[in-house]
C-alpha cells in the first residue's frame, strides 16, 4: 500500500478535495446504512425469524450493521489523513455539521417536550 502524502500544487485542488470528502461523507453513509437496513429488513421478514438461535444471531447481526458505517467512516479518515488529507478534512467537516445539527433538533425537541409538558400540568391543574 503506497502511504505517500500528494502535494498539493493549486488551491482549487485542494476545494475539490474537501467537496469530494464533504460529499462522499453523506454518500457513503447513505449506502452503508441504507445496504444495512435493507439486509436487516429482509432478515426480519424470514420465517425463521421466530426462532430464538436467529433471534440471537439478528442482534448480533444488527449490531455489526450498526457499528459498521462508525469503523468504515473512521478508516476512511485515517487513510485519507496519510494520503490526502484535504479528503479527510472534508469528511470530519462534514461530521461536525452533522453534530452541530443533531445538536440543535435535541435542543428544540427538549423545548418543545418541555413546553408540551408544562402546558399539560397547566391544564391538569384543579
Amino acid at each position: 500500500m503506497n502511504l505517500t502524502r500528494k502535494t498539493y500544487s493549486t488551491r482549487n485542488e485542494k476545494t475539490i478535495d474537501f467537496i469530494v470528502g464533504f460529499v462522499g461523507f453523506f454518500v457513503l453513509n447513505g449506502v452503508v446504512g441504507g445496504a444495512g437496513s435493507v439486509i436487516f429488513s429482509l432478515l426480519s421478514a424470514t420465517p425463521l425469524a421466530f426462532d430464538e438461535n436467529f433471534q440471537t444471531l439478528l442482534g448480533f447481526l444488527s449490531l455489526a450493521l450498526t457499528c459498521l458505517p462508525l469503523l468504515v467512516n473512521l478508516g476512511l479518515i485515517i487513510f485519507f489523513a496519510f494520503t490526502r488529507y484535504w479528503i479527510a478534512l472534508g469528511a470530519l467537516a462534514a461530521f461536525a455539521a452533522v453534530l452541530v445539527v443533531i445538536i440543535c433538533i435535541a435542543l428544540i425537541w427538549g423545548a418543545v417536550c418541555f413546553a408540551l409538558l408544562a402546558s399539560y400540568s397547566a391544564s391538569m391543574s384543579p
